[in-house]
């Protein structure tokens, strides 16, 4: 899911160039905010996936 944000954030571009500048800052930093919260939510999962083996082995 945070995927496809990523790979529908719109390629907006504006004449001006420091808007630009601005708007590409502003695009970056969501990029990286998505990006961030791929890793997060990836190393939750690993976490669950790892407790669940656990839990399995326990109950063996």
């Amino acid at each position: 899911m945070v995927e496809m944000e990523i790979e529908a954030a719109p390629p907006l571009r504006f004449k001006v160039d420091y808007l630009n500048i601005i708007h590409d800052q502003d695009k970056i930093q969501k990029r990286q905010q998505l990006q961030e919260k791929r890793i997060k939510t990836q190393i939750a999962i690993d976490s669950a996936i790892a407790r669940l083996n656990a839990a399995k082995t326990r109950y063996q």
